[in-house]
């Protein structure tokens, strides 16, 4: 999705409602624990990248909507950059590990990722494809 937000409450809210309307999962139950857990430890991995996470009761597998953001968001990275690429993830409650090996996962593709590269990627076949070319 593209996101239009000011501030990483804002692109949170957004991205809930999109799994929300994929999953039928509450949008305020989502968006208020990944907002709960963005306050504990901001989310911004550096390098133009943020993975927002919680995790839920109620769901089998892990969740994932992605946003990108042409002027970027605030997640608090450490390297002091605007996130231009959001992960919001959801994973099961009784499965710890499935969340951390996604965000290494995630962190480790993206590490070298040109947050420019991603201005213009508007479809799920652009995204597939700028993901496919991120690995090689």
């Amino acid at each position: 999705a593209e996101l239009n937000a000011n501030d990483s409450k804002e692109a949170i809210i957004i991205l809930a409602e999109i799994i929300s309307k994929t999953t039928g999962i509450n949008a305020e139950e989502i968006a208020s624990k990944v907002i709960k857990r963005e306050e504990l430890m901001p989310t911004g991995v550096g390098n133009g990248v943020a993975i927002p996470h919680a995790r839920l009761n109620g769901i089998k597998k892990p969740i994932i909507a992605v946003g990108i953001s042409e002027f970027g968001i605030d997640f608090g990275s450490r390297d002091g950059e605007l996130a231009h690429l959001i992960f919001l993830i959801l994973t099961p409650e009784n499965d710890p590990s499935i969340q951390l090996e996604l965000l290494a996962d995630i962190a480790k593709t993206f590490k070298f990722f040109d947050p420019q590269s991603i201005i213009g990627v508007k479809s799920l076949n652009e995204f597939i494809s700028f993901v496919r070319n991120e690995l090689q």
